[in-house]
C-alpha cells in the first residue's frame, strides 16, 4: 500500500476542507487574494512545492503502473473551470507538468467544431476521458454548456436548464466506473485580471495569449458570476464536489490544486504492482546473458 505523506506544516488541514464548496456560500463574497488553509507566504510555497511535485509524480506513476501490471481500473479527472487569466494554463504547466506525460491526457475545450455541433454536448467530453491509469486534465469542460451558453443566450433556457442534472448523472457513471473527479472553479478579481491582460499586451511573447474578446467578456462578469453560482449550487455533489480556489496569488492556487491531486491519489491506496515473473530466475538469466 502506498504510504501516506505528512502534510507540510504550512497547511493547517488538508486543502480540500477549506476549498470544497458548501451550499449557501456566495462567490461574490470570495476574497480572491486569500490563501485558505495555508499559513505561509510565497517563499514558503517555493520551499514546499518541489517536494510535493515529487510526491505527485510518484503517485501518478503508481497509478499508471497499476493499470499495466495489476489490472487496476482507476483514473483521475481534473476539471479546471475559470475565466481567462485565472491560471488554468499555469496549473497544467507547473503542477500537472511535474508528472510523466505518458500518463497524462490533456484536453482544452473551446468553441465546438462543426463535427461536435452535430452531436450532444457531452459527445466531445466522452471522447476525451482518460483511460485507466491516466490523469485527464480538462482546460474548460462540459461546464461551458451551462456557463457561456447561458450568459450569451446560445441555447434556450429550457435546454441548458436540463443540463445540470444530466451532468450530475454523467459524472456519477464515471465515478462508479472508477474515475475520481476533482473539479476546480478558479476565480480572479477583475482588477487582477486586468493586470494580467495588460501584461500580455506589453510582451510580444504573450501576444498569442491575448484575445480581444476578453475585454468584452469582462463587461459580462455579473452574468458570469450568476452562472457560476448556479453551477456550483446545482452540480457540487457528494461524488464530484466543486472546489473554489482563489487565484489572485498564482503560487497559492498552484500549490492548493497540487495538494488536491495528491490527496485524491493517496486516497486510492495504491501500491506498486508485484512482479508477474520469477525475480531470482530473471536475475540469474540476466547475469548469464552476453
Amino acid at each position: 500500500m502506498s504510504t501516506l505523506t505528512e502534510l507540510p506544516d504550512q497547511w493547517t488541514r488538508e486543502p480540500h476542507n477549506f476549498l470544497v464548496f458548501h451550499q449557501g456560500e456566495k462567490i461574490a463574497d470570495l476574497d480572491t487574494r486569500s490563501t485558505p488553509g495555508f499559513k505561509g507566504k510565497k517563499a514558503d510555497a517555493a520551499d514546499v512545492q518541489p517536494g510535493r511535485n515529487k510526491r505527485f509524480a510518484e503517485l501518478q506513476e503508481m497509478l499508471y503502473a497499476n493499470s499495466k501490471g495489476a489490472g487496476v481500473n482507476r483514473s483521475l479527472l481534473l476539471v479546471l473551470q475559470g475565466m481567462d487569466t485565472s491560471g488554468k494554463g499555469g496549473i497544467v504547466k507547473h503542477v500537472v507538468g511535474a508528472a510523466n506525460p505518458q500518463g497524462i491526457r490533456y484536453r482544452a475545450f473551446g468553441v465546438p467544431t462543426d463535427e461536435e455541433r452535430q452531436h450532444n454536448y457531452l459527445w466531445r467530453i466522452r471522447r476525451a476521458l482518460p483511460p485507466a491509469g491516466n490523469i485527464g486534465v480538462f482546460d474548460r469542460s462540459h461546464y461551458e454548456d451551462v456557463l457561456i451558453v447561458r450568459v450569451h443566450d446560445l441555447v434556450p433556457p429550457q435546454v441548458w436548464g436540463k443540463r445540470y442534472d444530466e451532468i450530475n448523472r454523467f459524472e456519477k457513471t464515471l465515478v462508479d466506473a472508477g474515475t475520481t473527479i476533482i473539479k476546480v472553479a478558479m476565480f480572479v478579481s477583475l482588477e487582477e485580471q486586468k493586470k494580467r491582460l495588460a501584461a500580455r499586451l506589453d510582451r510580444p511573447d504573450k501576444y498569442w495569449k491575448y484575445n480581444p474578446g476578453d475585454v468584452d467578456e469582462r463587461l459580462m462578469w455579473p452574468k458570469y458570476q450568476e452562472a457560476y453560482q448556479v453551477m456550483l449550487e446545482k452540480t457540487s455533489t457528494v461524488w464530484a464536489p466543486w472546489h473554489v480556489v482563489p487565484c489572485d496569488r498564482k503560487w497559492y492556487s498552484r500549490l492548493a490544486i497540487l495538494e488536491l491531486l495528491i490527496e485524491a491519489l493517496e486516497g486510492l491506496h495504491l501500491s506498486w504492482p508485484p512482479a508477474d515473473f520469477d525475480i531470482a530466475l530473471e536475475k540469474k538469466r540476466l547475469a548469464e546473458s552476453t
